[in-house]
């Protein structure tokens, strides 16, 4: 069925719908299927976050050809909830307090050293 919306790249959903006998459901099932093959370098974790470590996750962009650090949290969760509200805030690294603030989560940037 994905070939469908690849053979025909110029109908409207509503010849689509009308030519292959689909349901909205589907159609809009199979827009997003061919979307997420679109995603350039997907990350396991979501865009901007990486894995260090067992339980810690990395929240980082790259702007102006400079890696930009926005913290370390104990959480994939918390880190998408910082990651999300960075985004609506244009990735102001001066507003990244505030992000912590309204989103209620607390970065892990303790380092410990070995004896």
């Amino acid at each position: 069925m994905s070939n469908i919306f690849k053979d025909n790249p110029d109908l409207s959903i509503g010849e689509i719908l009308t030519k292959h006998g689909l349901t909205f459901k589907q159609a809009f099932e199979e827009l997003e299927s061919l979307q997420k093959l679109v995603v350039k370098n997907p990350s396991k974790y979501g865009k901007h976050i990486k894995r260090n470590g067992k339980n810690k996750f990395i929240v980082n962009k790259s702007l102006h050809s400079k890696m930009v650090y926005y913290g370390t949290y104990s959480s994939l969760y918390d880190a998408k909830k910082v990651r999300d509200k960075l985004i609506e805030y244009d990735w102001d690294k001066d507003k990244l307090e505030l992000v912590l603030k309204e989103t209620g989560v607390y970065m892990n940037n303790f380092k410990r050293s070995r004896y």
